[in-house]
């Protein structure tokens, strides 16, 4: 079957006119479930390839990486409430893939690293169960939207439901799930190539645990010959 086609970051990295740009980083937080030092540099460059309206992101979980689109992000957009982020509020009788359960449970009730910033009041939380919860009041607004909540089958397949009705897919987008290639989650590597041999313009990045959908007017040149990244 067609999976997701491999792209070299160097490909990413060579899109676009925003060479030289400063942007705001963090330290990498130590425990998983949060963005690498080197998927900052490759969400800095989706961020001013899709310069999103609006972003939406499935599992919150600690906040780290709503907080980087945050302070990276906002130069895009004018919107009051430019981040809609979702997490559980109760994990009783959720069912889990992995070691989710635990990390939803350690961040049920928290305070979320987002409320650190300045700009706080541009992040919409959202609480509930993505299985059930009620998308129609803010469908087709999205031009960036990431999935990295519950891993499990189910919720993946929903998740990703979800995310085509909330894409503004009229415009320049991109979709991020995150943990492909993961060992622990197979499931959502198969869905994803799935989707990918369905005709989704799915894109696995090297060096990542991320798939990328890109709109067709983003345009991947190929690989520098000689660059190893």
């Amino acid at each position: 079957m067609k999976r997701a086609k491999k792209i070299r970051p160097n490909q990413i990295l060579q899109m676009g006119e925003d060479f030289g740009q400063p942007f705001t980083s963090f330290v990498p937080q130590p425990f998983s479930g949060s963005m690498t030092a080197f998927e900052y540099i490759i969400m800095i460059k989706i961020l001013n390839l899709v310069k999103p309206i609006k972003v939406f992101e499935f599992g919150t979980y600690m906040g780290n990486t709503t907080r980087f689109i945050l302070e990276n992000g906002l130069q895009f957009s004018e919107e009051k409430q430019f981040i809609y982020t979702l997490d559980l509020n109760d994990t009783e009788g959720v069912k889990f893939e992995g070691n989710d359960d635990a990390l939803a449970k350690k961040v049920v009730g928290t305070r979320r690293l987002y409320q650190e910033s300045s700009y706080r009041e541009r992040v919409v939380q959202l609480l509930g169960d993505s299985l059930t919860y009620d998308f129609s009041s803010i469908k087709h607004q999205f031009q960036l939207i990431l999935i990295d909540a519950n891993h499990a089958l189910e919720y993946v397949t929903k998740d990703t439901e979800n995310a085509f009705s909330l894409l503004d897919d009229k415009s320049t987008y991109t979709i991020i799930w995150d943990d492909y290639e993961h060992p622990s989650f197979t499931d959502l590597t198969a869905y994803v190539d799935e989707l990918a041999y369905k005709g989704r313009n799915i894109y696995h990045v090297e060096g990542t645990n991320w798939a990328i959908e890109l709109s067709r007017d983003l345009v991947v040149p190929p690989a520098i010959v000689g660059v190893s990244v």
